[in-house]
């Protein structure tokens, strides 16, 4: 039933995006940039989830990064976004609810 539907863990999958998201970023980044610019792995890593998460802090000189690289940062900031992060947990939340809804009123909700 509607009442009884199992809970989607909003704040464990938002941990767990960022975490994957700076981790991976952090990891492309350096190994992007490292012969380039010099970058570190504190640095890339820094970047990275100062990236994944919209805070736009950095240890290193942007403007000194190729354009993959750039392009990297801004796939980070995107996928990291405040408006992607909440539509991720808001999807699941629909699909489960729509999952629980008794066969009867599936008929009459979808008109």
């Amino acid at each position: 039933s509607l009442v009884h539907h199992r809970k989607v863990p909003f704040k464990g999958l938002v941990v767990c995006w960022q975490l994957l998201l700076g981790t991976l970023g952090g990891a492309v980044l350096y190994s992007l940039e490292s012969r380039q610019s010099g970058l570190g792995l504190a640095d890339a890593f820094f970047t990275a989830f100062s990236a994944g998460t919209c805070t736009g802090l950095a240890t290193f000189n942007i403007t000194a990064f190729g354009g993959a690289a750039k392009a990297l940062l801004a796939t980070l900031m995107v996928c990291g976004s405040s408006i992607l992060i909440s539509a991720v947990p808001l999807h699941l939340r629909h699909a489960a609810l729509r999952r629980n809804v008794p066969p009867g009123l599936k008929s009459a909700t979808s008109l």
